[in-house]
């Protein structure tokens, strides 16, 4: 795309004064008229036939990904949260076969993330208040929702800025979750001078690194990822000699004609 958009825009006699891109939508400020504009879209379009490019414009007031952006009459920049009409709000559930950590960090990571998009602070309270409704009926308790939320409205400490060094040879321990699972990661810290003795975990000389892995659900156990067909007892009984099609002459050669695995013929 970007090379695309490279080779696009030096063909062009009026450009876009600013370009913005995320994967495939674009945020572009347009100082030529809307009707320079229309003719730009349809330059855009006939540059490759395979792609069909669509736009909306403003000169007030656009939305692009999850930001609503607004120009002020002293020409300067608002920024506020951008939600469609048929967002149903669907966080994950305070039920939800997940490990805690997970589910006490939606209140905090939303809430910094209006925050983020916001840039008036009232707007951004009122953001987070309609976020705070959303999560209590997803079964989140309110105490704790506004403690999160209270939080990431917090101005930052200020702190000096250096460069820690992280060690980034860990070893993953990975386990299945479920709710009724202990504390592995404080047995670890607890049990981690025996498990030390071991000459292997000696020889790594590396702490592992706890994570967990989805436990299958029911989707999970009604759809497959990919198809199951009959499989071939050798890799012989996948080839099989027939003429070539390519070839005006009856040459027998060896084509694959059950592509059920990929083989490597030597």
């Amino acid at each position: 795309m970007h090379i695309f958009e490279r080779n696009f825009f030096d063909k062009c006699a009026l450009k876009p004064s600013l370009v913005f891109r995320f994967i495939d939508d674009s945020f572009l400020l347009w100082d030529h008229g809307l009707e320079c504009l229309n003719h730009f879209v349809d330059l855009l379009n006939a540059e490759c036939t395979s792609l069909r490019f669509t736009h909306t414009s403003s000169s007030v007031s656009i939305d692009i990904l999850d930001v609503t952006i607004t120009k002020n009459p002293d020409i300067s920049i608002s920024t506020d949260l951008f939600v469609k009409n048929t967002d149903t709000h669907q966080y994950l559930h305070n039920s939800s076969c997940h490990p805690h950590h997970i589910k006490r960090s939606i209140a905090f990571s939303q809430a910094l993330l209006i925050k983020r998009i916001c840039s008036d602070p009232l707007r951004a309270r009122e953001r987070c208040r309609e976020l705070c409704h959303w999560l209590i009926r997803r079964g989140f308790s309110k105490r704790k929702v506004m403690a999160h939320i209270s939080k990431a409205l917090r101005p930052p400490p200020r702190r000096e800025t250096r460069h820690i060094p992280v060690d980034t040879r860990k070893i993953p321990l990975v386990l299945t979750y479920h709710p009724g699972l202990p504390d592995i990661g404080a047995i670890l810290r607890k049990f981690k001078s025996v498990l030390l003795r071991s000459p292997v975990a000696q020889k790594l000389n590396m702490e592992p690194i706890l994570s967990f892995r989805q436990p299958k659900n029911l989707e999970s156990r009604l759809v497959r990822a990919r198809l199951s067909g009959p499989r071939p007892s050798s890799a012989r009984e996948s080839l099989k000699p027939s003429p070539c099609p390519l070839v005006e002459t009856n040459v027998t050669c060896v084509l694959v004609l059950t592509l059920t695995h990929l083989l490597v013929v030597r």
